[in-house]
Order: structure tokens, then C-alpha cells, then sequence
């Protein structure tokens, strides 16, 4: 297992790609990453080779701390998605949604991209999970840092802070933060990117010199954790539906199936649906399975709200309780009852 690693690690060049083939990229997603780790894995000398993440020991002093990404489409990557602390988490859980993160980029981006992926890839290791490490160091990626010194034509690899003043022109405060790390990276990307596709003027390394005491200081962290309140709003699942009220429920069954009668048919309609509101609904058993697909009602029965007639209301929906006085009836109701009865009459006399 080692030895298929460190074939990965001598071929590791072949998987960096400038910035300037993002515009190249169709559709496809970028991620930032950074890591906060406990510090660095062990290593032969100042120009070796990261050890192979399946050699544990020489990770034992690299263990991962946080983890925070970005992904979006480029060359904008507005960011979509951060990642999460590890601490009070258990790692295989970031580790997971991490993965599942970027299963839909086509490239990781990050400032010194070898270290952070071989880091993750040494805990994804420890997990026993040598295929996912083995795929995560197979992907396209872009270094923020081997590009920048190219750029920039500088004598060594920029660090993160030096190389966000030179494409900002402004100081960075808020190191060492994962998140803030992965936003600055982002912005640095953006600006390495356009000048390489000509949207932007080239870069001076000149303004590295002196380091600039004049520049203004731009609180990343406080950046970082605006854009994860929003984020986390905009995640946030739609706020479930408040239960009824007593007899909200009722009215609800009353309305619903029919349309709204005009007139005086329309009043005592709403009269019916207004007194069953503040009446409370009754719930009667059904039979078992009623309404439901076969085999969902078996073993129980389905409840369905029923409308109680509210005393003393009238209308076409409403039967009155007991036989009413007919002078309490309206005129054209008052003279059917009256034909009705003489009519019962004189068929009660022929039969007799």
C-alpha cells in the first residue's frame, strides 16, 4: 500500500493544472480547502517528498482539527457549502460529508494543495479506508501557491498572508482559522485566475517588498463567519407548519369539497363553517384501512374528524336536533310545512 502512494507522490506534478484552465472547465465545480492540524508529518529533509499517508507514524503529529471547504462554479465560487470543525464530531463523519461535498467538482483548489489532501488522505488511512484515499489523490487540483510563484516570478513559494497582500494590496488578519484560510485562498484564486485569462492587470511582485505598513487590515475571520451564518440560514429547514386551533381543523373539513353558495344559502354556509371553528372537532373511528393503500391499514383503523351540528344553527347543512315550532320558521319554509301537513291529512283520510 505504501509503495502505490508514494507512486502517486512522484507523479504528483501530472495532477496540478494551472488556474488559467478553470475557464477551460464545463459545468463542472471547483472546492477550496484548508485543514488545521496539530502540526506537520515527519519528513527526510526540507526537499523530500510528503511520507505516504498510509504510514500512520509519520502522520502521528499531523492529526486533522478542522476542515473547511468552499465549492461553487468557477470562476466566481461563490461559495456554496463550508465544511466543519472537527472538534465535538466525530472525524469519520466530516470526513464523509466532505467527500460528499466534492464528489461534484472536477478540481481541488487550496494554498499548498499537496499538504492538505495528504493530510486528509493519512486520516481517511487511519479509518481503513485506503479507496477513498487512493481517489482523493487522484483528482485534478490547482495550487494557489505553486501558481502564485510562477505568476509572480517570486524566489520561493509565497505564504498564504504574502500572497493575499500582493493580489489585495491589503493586510489579512485572521490566520490560522480554517475557514478564513479557505475564503482567503478563494479571493486569491479569483485574482491569480483573471489576470491569467487577461481580465485583470498583471501582479508586481515589488509590492512583497516591506510588506507594506500603510496597507489597510481586512478581518478575514469576521468575513468567514458572516458567510457562515448565511449559509446556515439558507440551510436551515422551512419552518414546519403550526398545529390548528381548536376547531380550525373542523372548519377545514366543513369548506373543503364544495363550493361557496350565494345568498342566503351562502350566509348559513358561513355561518356553519364560523360555529365550527370555535367547536371542537370529533374524531370517530373508520374502517380499518379506509382511504389508505392495501396493506397500510391493517391492524388499526384510520380516524377521521367528523363536524358536530352547532345547537341551534340553520341551513341546508345543518338538521335541526328536534322538531321546530313553525312560527319560527321563515314565510316560504312555513308554507310547505303547513301544504305538507294538510297534505298528509286528506292521504291519511283516502287511506282510511
Amino acid at each position: 500500500m505504501d509503495a502505490m502512494f508514494m507512486r502517486l507522490v512522484a507523479n504528483s506534478e501530472t495532477r496540478f493544472m494551472g488556474v488559467k484552465h478553470l475557464a477551460g472547465l464545463k459545468g463542472g465545480r471547483v472546492a477550496v480547502i484548508d485543514t488545521e492540524t496539530t502540526g506537520f508529518p515527519e519528513k527526510q529533509g526540507c526537499n523530500a517528498p510528503p511520507p505516504a499517508p498510509s504510514n500512520l507514524e509519520a502522520y502521528r503529529n499531523a492529526r486533522l482539527v478542522s476542515l473547511s471547504y468552499l465549492t461553487g462554479p468557477p470562476p466566481d465560487l461563490e461559495p456554496l457549502s463550508l465544511g466543519y470543525s472537527i472538534e465535538g464530531t466525530p472525524i469519520e463523519q466530516i470526513l464523509n460529508r466532505f467527500l460528499e461535498a466534492i464528489e461534484g467538482c472536477e478540481v481541488l483548489a487550496a494554498h499548498n494543495t499537496e499538504f492538505h489532501l495528504w493530510v486528509i488522505a493519512s486520516e481517511l488511512c487511519r479509518l481503513g479506508r485506503f479507496a477513498d484515499a487512493l481517489a482523493l489523490l487522484q483528482r485534478p487540483r490547482v495550487c494557489t501557491m505553486r501558481d502564485g510563484q510562477l505568476m509572480l516570478v517570486l524566489p520561493k513559494w509565497p505564504k498564504l498572508e504574502d500572497l493575499y497582500r500582493i493580489t489585495q494590496e491589503a493586510h489579512m488578519e485572521g490566520r490560522h482559522n480554517a475557514l478564513a484560510d479557505a475564503l482567503a485562498c478563494l479571493i486569491c484564486l479569483r485574482r491569480l485566475h483573471a489576470v491569467a485569462v487577461g481580465g485583470a492587470p498583471p501582479l508586481s511582485s515589488a509590492k512583497a517588498v516591506g510588506a507594506g505598513q500603510d496597507l489597510p487590515r481586512v478581518d478575514l475571520r469576521k468575513q468567514a463567519a458572516e458567510i457562515r451564518a448565511r449559509l446556515e440560514r439558507a440551510a436551515e429547514p422551512p419552518a414546519a407548519p403550526q398545529a390548528p386551533e381548536e376547531g380550525e381543523e373542523a372548519a377545514e373539513w366543513a369548506s373543503e369539497g364544495s363550493q361557496q353558495p350565494e345568498g342566503e344559502e351562502g350566509e348559513a354556509r358561513a355561518a356553519l363553517v364560523e360555529a365550527a371553528a370555535a367547536a371542537p372537532a370529533v374524531a370517530t373511528p373508520a374502517k380499518a384501512g379506509g382511504g389508505l393503500s392495501k396493506g397500510e391499514g391493517e391492524g388499526g383503523g384510520e380516524f377521521v374528524p367528523v363536524l358536530g351540528t352547532p345547537a341551534g344553527l340553520e341551513g341546508p347543512w345543518a338538521q335541526p336536533s328536534q322538531p321546530q315550532d313553525q312560527a319560527q320558521l321563515p314565510p316560504q319554509k312555513r308554507k310547505r310545512a303547513e301544504r305538507g301537513e294538510r297534505g298528509g291529512g286528506r292521504r291519511a283520510r283516502r287511506n282510511a
